[in-house]
C-alpha cells in the first residue's frame, strides 16, 4: 500500500483580537506553544467514547494525511487519514472516522464514520443524503467549507465501494451536512483508479471530472465555486503520476470546469517573470503544496514536489498567486528550481532574502491582515538537509517577505512537550510532515494535530498529540479601550487593572483600520497594582472615520496590541461602537449628529443569519447609548447592523470575546 503525500485545507480568516499583528517587520510578538492534548509518543490506538458526546478521554488515533475544517461557532473538524484505530484491526491504515474538537472545553467527540480502519465507502444514491451514507476511508483528500458551513469533500488515496478490489486514488465528491450529520455523494465515480475527463478549456459539462488523485489543494471563491489543483494522480490516459490541472467545481450545477493547466500529467512549471501574470504562466505538476485565499479573492499556493521550470523533480519553495477574474498565474517568490535550502536570517524580522526551504506536506493558517503562517513539513533546512522539520514561517503579501518565526533551522528535532496545556518558551512540536489538520480559533490562536515525524523521543511514525500557538501574554491586565471627539480633536484613553514592567506605550491611528501609523508615545508612570488610566490626544484627526490602537511595549521588548477603536468626525451619517471586543456583554453605541427616533439593532453572524435583534429609542444628535448583548452569544465576529428612522444602514465589524 503506498502512503503518500497529503493535502490540507484552507483556513478561513478569523481575527486576532487583542494579538494582532504588526504590519511593520520588527513588531512581531513573542509567540509559544502549548501542548493541549495527547501523546508524546507515536503510534497510540484512539479513544472513540459514545458517537457525538464529548468527553475527557475521547482521543483520535496517531495519523497522518487527514482533512480538517473549522465551523462558524470554532469548532475544530478532523476527517480521516492514514493512522491507529481504536485497535481493532492492530495495524494502521486507512480511516473514515469524523472526529469534532471544542477548543473552549479542550475535549474531541467522535462524530461519525467507524472506528476500525479499511473501511469501504457506503455511496447511497448521488446527490442523497443518507443517515447510512460514509465515504471509505482514505489519505490526503481535498477539503472546502461552504458559506452554510457545509464540508465538502474531494478524493483521496483509499477505498471505494469495494468494486476496485484495493486501495487507490479516488475521484468522488462528497458533502457533509454537520446539523443532520449526514453525507451526501454528490459526483465524481464510486470506483477507484479513475482516469480524468477534461472536456473543453473553460467550458463546464455534466461529464467533466478530474481524474483520481491524492495530495491536491484547494480554494473556495468568494462565489462559493470550489476551485482545486494538482495532486498525484490520474491523467486524461490514466497515466500516475503529479498533475498541475487547475478545476472549478459550481455546486449550484454539480459540474466541474477544466480552467488551466495541462491534461496530462508530468508537466513542468512555466515561470514567466517574477511579478508579472501572463496567460502562459503556470506552476509545474505537484503534489502537496498548500494553499489560500486572500481578501481580494486571489487564490495562492505554495511549494510542494514536483517539477521545476526544467522539469527536474524536486521539493519546491515558490510562490503562485491566481487571479480568478483573469484566468492568470503570477510567480510572486521563492526560486523557479527545485531544491533549495532555507534562508532563514533573523529570527521575527522580515527581509527579502529570506525563504522557507522547498519542502511539501506543510500545514497553513491565515489569519486576519492576510498573512500566511505555516509549519514544517517534509524538505530542506539551512543546511540542505532533507528531512522532517519543525520551523515556523510568515509570509506577508503586502510586502512579498518571509519572517521566520519560531522552531529550528535543522530538521529531525525531537519534540519537547513541558507540562500539558502550559505555555512556555521551551515547548515544541518535533519535526514533522504529513501534517493532519490545522485551525485557526476565534482568538486567533493557532492549533495543529498530530502528522508523520518525531515524537518527545527519537522515535518516528504517525503522532496523536495536539498543539497551541498563541502569543505571550503580557504581564499586564488591560480592561478596556475607548476613543471619543474632544472639541477639534479625539482623546483615546487606554485603563489597566495592574501593570507590572511596562515600558511605554505607542498610539497608533489608520483612516481604513488596516494600515496604522504611529501617532504619538506615552512613557509608562512605573508599576501599578490598581487601576491606572493613560490618554493621549490626536490634535490632527481626520475628517471622517479614524482608528486607534496603542501598541504595549514592556521592558524585555516584548510587544502586544489592544483592541481597535473607531471614532467619525464631520460626515454625520455614522455610528460608533466600544468596546470591541465586547467582552460582558455591555456595549455602547456613539451616535454622532444622528436624526432623532428609533433605530433598528440587528447582530449578523458571519454566514449573514441574524442571531439577535433589538431597538434603541435616539433623541437626536450625537450620544451614547448602551445596550446589552445576550450573554449566549458564542465568541467570534459578527456584523452588528444600525438601521435608522430614515432607513441608512450603519454596519460596524463587531468581535465577541472570552470571559463572558
Amino acid at each position: 500500500m503506498k502512503k503518500l503525500y497529503p493535502v490540507l485545507t484552507v483556513i478561513l480568516l478569523v481575527s486576532l483580537a487583542l494579538f494582532s499583528q504588526s504590519t511593520s517587520a520588527q513588531c512581531n510578538p513573542s509567540w509559544q506553544w502549548t501542548f493541549m492534548k495527547g501523546s508524546t509518543t507515536t503510534d497510540n490506538l484512539g479513544t472513540y467514547g459514545a458517537p457525538g458526546v464529548f468527553a475527557a478521554g475521547n482521543k483520535p488515533g496517531g495519523r497522518s494525511y487527514s482533512g480538517s475544517w473549522t465551523d462558524a461557532s470554532g469548532n475544530f473538524w478532523m476527517f480521516g487519514g492514514y493512522g491507529q484505530d481504536d485497535g481493532t484491526t492492530g495495524y494502521a491504515d486507512d480511516l473514515n472516522d469524523l472526529w469534532k474538537y471544542n477548543p473552549a472545553i479542550n475535549q474531541w467527540a467522535s462524530m461519525k464514520g467507524k472506528t476500525v480502519s479499511a473501511t469501504l465507502g457506503v455511496y447511497g444514491t448521488q446527490g442523497t443524503a443518507a443517515a447510512t451514507n460514509n465515504p471509505g476511508a482514505r489519505q490526503n483528500s481535498s477539503t472546502w467549507v461552504d458559506a452554510a458551513g457545509n464540508l465538502w469533500l474531494f478524493g483521496g488515496y483509499g477505498y471505494d465501494d469495494g468494486t476496485y478490489g484495493f486501495s487507490d486514488d479516488l475521484n468522488d465528491l462528497w458533502k457533509y451536512n454537520p446539523s443532520t450529520n449526514q453525507w451526501t455523494w454528490m459526483k465524481g465515480s464510486k470506483v477507484a483508479a479513475q482516469s480524468g475527463t477534461y472536456g473543453t478549456k473553460g467550458t463546464a459539462a455534466a461529464a467533466n471530472t478530474p481524474g483520481g488523485r491524492q495530495g491536491a489543494v484547494s480554494w473556495i471563491d468568494a462565489s462559493g465555486n470550489l476551485w482545486l489543483f494538482g495532486g498525484i494522480g490520474y491523467d486524461n490516459t490514466g497515466l500516475w503520476d503529479d498533475l498541475n490541472d487547475l478545476w472549478k467545481y459550481n455546486p449550484a450545477t454539480n459540474q466541474w470546469t477544466w480552467m488551466k493547466g495541462a491534461k496530462t500529467a508530468s508537466a513542468s512549471g512555466t515561470y514567466g517573470t517574477m511579478g508579472t501574470a501572463a496567460a502562459a504562466n503556470t506552476p509545474g505538476a505537484r503534489q502537496n503544496p498548500v494553499a489560500w485565499n486572500d481578501g481580494a479573492g486571489n487564490l495562492w499556493l505554495f511549494a510542494g514536489y514536483g517539477y521545476d521550470h526544467s522539469g527536474l523533480f524536486d521539493y519546491m519553495n515558490d510562490v503562485w498567486k491566481y487571479t480568478v477574474s483573469t484566468n492568470n498565474w503570477t510567480w510572486v517568490n521563492g526560486s523557479n528550481a527545485g531544491g533549495p535550502s532555507g534562508v532563514y536570517g533573523t529570527q521575527g524580522t522580515a527581509a527579502a532574502g529570506n525563504h522557507p526551504g522547498g519542502r511539501m506536506e506543510i500545514i497553513p493558517w491565515v489569519d486576519a491582515f492576510g498573512k500566511f503562517w505555516t509549519f514544517g513539513g517534509e524538505g530542506y533546512d539551512g543546511t540542505g538537509f532533507n528531512e522532517d522539520l519543525n520551523d515556523l514561517w510568515k509570509y506577508d503579501p503586502a510586502i512579498n517577505q518571509w519572517t521566520w518565526v519560531k522552531g529550528s533551522t535543522t530538521a529531525a528535532q525531537t519534540g519537547s512537550y513541558g507540562t500539558m496545556g502550559v505555555q512556555a518558551a521551551g515547548n515544541h512540536p518535533g519535526g514533522r510532515d504529513a501534517i493532519n489538520a490545522s485551525w485557526m480559533d476565534l482568538a486567533g490562536n493557532l492549533w495543529l494535530f498530530g502528522g508523520d515525524g518525531y515524537d518527545a523521543t527519537t522515535i518516528e511514525g504517525d503522532l496523536g498529540d495536539l498543539w497551541k500557538l498563541s502569543p505571550v501574554i503580557l504581564p499586564v491586565t488591560l480592561t478596556g479601550i475607548k476613543a471619543y471627539q474632544k472639541n477639534t480633536g479625539i482623546n483615546v484613553e487606554w485603563t489597566f487593572t495592574q501593570e507590572i514592567d511596562m515600558d511605554h506605550y505607542e498610539v497608533e491611528k489608520s483612516t481604513t483600520g488596516a494600515n496604522f501609523n504611529h501617532g504619538g508615545t506615552v512613557l509608562s508612570s512605573g508599576n501599578h497594582s490598581s487601576a491606572i488610566t493613560y490618554s493621549w490626544f490626536d490634535t490632527n484627526p481626520n475628517r471622517g472615520a479614524n482608528f486607534y490602537r496603542v501598541k504595549m511595549f514592556d521592558k524585555n521588548g516584548k510587544i502586544t496590541y489592544s483592541q481597535i477603536v473607531k471614532v467619525v468626525i464631520g460626515i454625520g451619517t455614522s455610528i460608533s461602537i466600544y468596546p470591541n471586543p465586547v467582552t460582558n456583554g455591555s456595549l455602547s453605541l456613539q451616535f454622532n449628529d444622528q436624526p432623532k427616533g428609533s433605530y433598528d439593532i440587528r447582530v449578523l453572524n458571519s454566514v449573514g443569519q441574524m442571531v439577535f435583534k433589538t431597538m434603541i429609542n435616539h433623541n437626536g444628535g450625537s450620544a451614547t447609548q448602551t445596550m446589552q448583548l445576550p450573554l449566549s452569544l458564542s465568541m467570534g465576529i459578527y456584523n452588528l447592523e444600525v438601521i435608522s428612522p430614515v432607513g441608512s444602514i450603519d454596519v460596524e465589524r463587531m468581535i465577541v470575546g472570552q470571559n463572558r
